[in-house]
């Protein structure tokens, strides 16, 4: 691969990366994200790499993605949308292929797929490599061919069959490539770009009358919008993130990452949840049924592990392993793959850091947590738009717009930032020294100011041998299953990996996995993949002991270094629970125009009281109940005091009244953060004000 495409290659995976709020766009650009620093910062160095004249789109194949059936083959197109140009090339094809541009036209029932209403244009025809090898094309379309298209998908289908029908490789744009370039459009004074994303006034419109959503004031939480807390698309993507189902057996992305569980689940938060649950699908079907085996549900409800087939779909009741739920918090600081390592997977996603189908954007994990979670009839994953006439599908596919505000939300959730160890002192001794030693150990070479990533904010696989030890879910009830290789299983027809030093090839994959985020672990737990790690003090030991051992830390040194990442958990705690607080004083006092909009616009503030309490609740759990007790029994007693002042606040009817108890919350709130230590300070995304 050239230099020039390698920097482009490492774009798409910024673009993904950037901590900007985004949005929806106008052709011009003047939403959020069209004005966000961010995006200026990624569109100088996109420029530096010759922009819109040198836009790679590269080419995968998986049934986890759009791809009809999976073939040994992958490629990219290197566009020229300025000079209408195209080069293709393609490796590991046999037969004949046609390569087609999709610009999907937004309007009602549109899916990423080509319907009818799309605009489709055939790029060329590419002979099959002989034996396998490079085929290149190179086409001139003339300067004005991309001016009235917009490039959202590339689709590879076998010759002389549609794309709706055959999809063997496929590949899509970044939303900051695309958005630049109606921005170049508009600046040309080219405005004929598709329009964006209905707002949901206008889909209630568009709906018919008998279903017609209230007015668009009267929805919930869309105060926070109006009140300029949350732009619109954060608020579009919490909507699809939260609430959509994509007319799969209703699921959504919220029924493993909820808001008020720090957006993951686990043994006791499911021990919560009513039968009828859709996260208990499989317990809902008879005995028999097809979607009986979507999951394991006594390894879900006594470990909290999830079936997952991020190894391919091709035979999903033996080609499968049991992973616990990661927490999506944060994603804006722990997804930028390295540069060495973003072939074919160009964000770090999931347990494996190939959580997302390829080409492994966070944008693309949305298509693949619908493909593996939300099916409703079979295993064979149908879709709505591919299913024939009277043929029951398993979920419809989501819209591009869709994709891009879900990905908007996901990256404003959690913080925008990360500390620096060396400028933080905490007031307890014993987690100041657990500083000092995750510091000055191996702890900070993995996992650099307590993040998920190596000095230089990329985030790196690892082999730590996480599945040599003892897993206690293997074999619970007499169910036992495959060992977890980690990262590139894909694609692999037979185990490639010995996961268990039997001789044995049992696993597929390198046997790595990617650096998890500190900052958000220790309420979080259990810990790893597997959950083998019941408590922050247990994941600390592990690497203190064979199999991977990399520190020699006695037990009190253990304990320090847990009570450390304790400390600064329960300072992100305290600070999302203030963000919370201080958006109810500025909802609540906002005037409606009907009782319904009143009731919406105090159910968010309620709701949002809720949810400081919770991450109150979750700190004061966190500071105590470790094996070196309270570890700041003042924060300890301002939380519980502004925990008990947000309790009578939701119950307090006085706009007035609230306000000065709100007030008083956050005062507590304040000091006890302050009183956990100095250097300790989050930029928090506002998608935290979403659920």
């Amino acid at each position: 691969m050239s230099v020039k495409k390698q920097v482009s290659f490492l774009l798409v995976a910024l673009a993904a990366w950037a901590t900007a709020t985004s949005a929806s766009v106008d052709p011009a650009g003047t939403s959020a994200v069209g004005k966000s620093k961010a995006f200026a910062e990624w569109s100088r160095v996109y420029e530096k790499a010759n922009g819109d004249r040198s836009v790679p789109v590269f080419l995968s194949s998986s049934r986890r993605g759009l791809s009809t059936e999976e073939v040994e083959a992958h490629g990219f197109v290197e566009l020229d949308l300025i000079a209408g140009r195209a080069l293709i090339e393609l490796k590991g094809l046999a037969e004949p292929v046609d390569v087609w541009l999709l610009d999907n036209r937004p309007g009602p029932g549109r899916s990423i797929l080509p319907e009818p209403g799309d605009v489709l244009i055939h790029l060329a025809r590419v002979p099959p490599g002989d034996g396998g090898a490079v085929v290149t094309v190179e086409k001139d379309f003339g300067a004005d061919f991309f001016r009235g298209v917009e490039v959202n998908w590339i689709l590879v289908a076998r010759a002389g069959e549609p794309p709706a029908r055959s999809r063997l490789l496929y590949g899509t744009r970044s939303y900051f490539e695309i958005l630049y370039t109606r921005q170049r459009l508009a600046r040309e004074g080219f405005v004929e770009s598709p329009a964006p994303r209905p707002s949901p006034a206008a889909k209630a419109a568009e709906a018919p009358a008998a279903a017609a959503s209230p007015p668009v004031a009267t929805e919930p939480h869309e105060v926070l919008v109006k009140t300029g807390l949350v732009s619109q698309d954060v608020f579009d993507g919490a909507d699809v993130f939260f609430r959509e189902t994509f007319e799969g057996n209703g699921r959504s992305c919220g029924s493993c990452h909820p808001a008020e569980n720090n957006q993951t689940i686990e043994k006791a938060f499911i021990a919560t949840l009513p039968d009828g649950d859709p996260l208990f699908i499989a317990e809902q079907v008879p005995p028999g049924h097809p979607i009986s085996q979507l999951e394991r549900p006594p390894l879900m409800r006594e470990f909290g592990l999830i079936l997952e087939n991020v190894d391919g779909l091709e035979n999903p009741n033996v080609k499968f392993l049991m992973r616990s739920v990661p927490h999506s918090l944060s994603l804006a600081t722990s997804i930028l793959a390295p540069p060495g390592q973003t072939t074919p997977f160009e964000d770090r996603t999931g347990w494996s850091g190939d959580g997302a189908p390829p080409p492994g954007r966070l944008i693309e994990f949305t298509l693949g947590a619908i493909i593996q979670h939300y099916p409703k009839n079979s295993l064979a994953r149908l879709f709505k738009e591919d299913a024939p006439p009277g043929i029951p599908f398993d979920f419809r596919m989501p819209t591009d717009d869709e994709l891009h505000d879900n990905n908007e939300f996901m990256l404003n959730v959690g913080r925008l930032n990360e500390l620096v160890l060396g400028n933080v002192a905490l007031t307890n001794d014993r987690a100041d020294n657990g500083r000092q030693l995750f510091i000055v150990n191996a702890c900070n070479g993995c996992h650099d100011n307590a993040s998920a990533n190596v000095a230089g904010g990329v985030n790196f696989n690892f082999n730590t041998s996480v599945e040599e030890i003892f897993n206690p879910a293997q074999g619970f009830m007499g169910i036992n299953f495959p060992l977890d290789g980690g990262f590139l299983g894909q694609g692999l027809a037979l185990p490639n990996r010995d996961c268990d030093f039997d001789g044995d090839l049992d696993c597929f994959g390198d046997g790595t996995f990617n650096t998890a985020p500190l900052i958000e672990a220790a309420d979080t737990g259990p810990f790893f993949h597997n959950n083998t790690s019941a408590t922050i003090e247990a994941a600390v030991d592990f690497y203190n002991n064979p199999p991977f051992q990399v520190v020699d830390f006695t037990d009190d040194e253990v304990n320090d270094v847990a009570a450390f990442l304790r400390i600064v958990n329960v300072s992100f705690n305290l600070a999302m629970a203030i963000q919370r607080d201080e958006a109810v004083l500025v909802i609540d006092p906002v005037p409606a125009t009907s009782v319904i909009e009143a009731l919406a616009i105090r159910g968010t503030a309620n709701k949002l009281l809720l949810l400081s309490n919770d991450e109150i609740d979750d700190a004061l759990a966190v500071l105590t109940d470790g094996p070196l007790g309270d570890l700041d029994p003042k924060a300890t007693e301002l939380a519980k005091r502004a925990f008990a002042l947000n309790r009578k606040a939701f119950n307090t009817q006085n706009v007035d009244e609230r306000a000065e108890l709100i007030a008083k919350a956050i005062g507590n709130l304040r000091e006890a953060n302050a009183h956990l230590g100095t250097g300790v300070g989050f930029d928090l995304g506002e998608g935290n004000l979403l659920f």
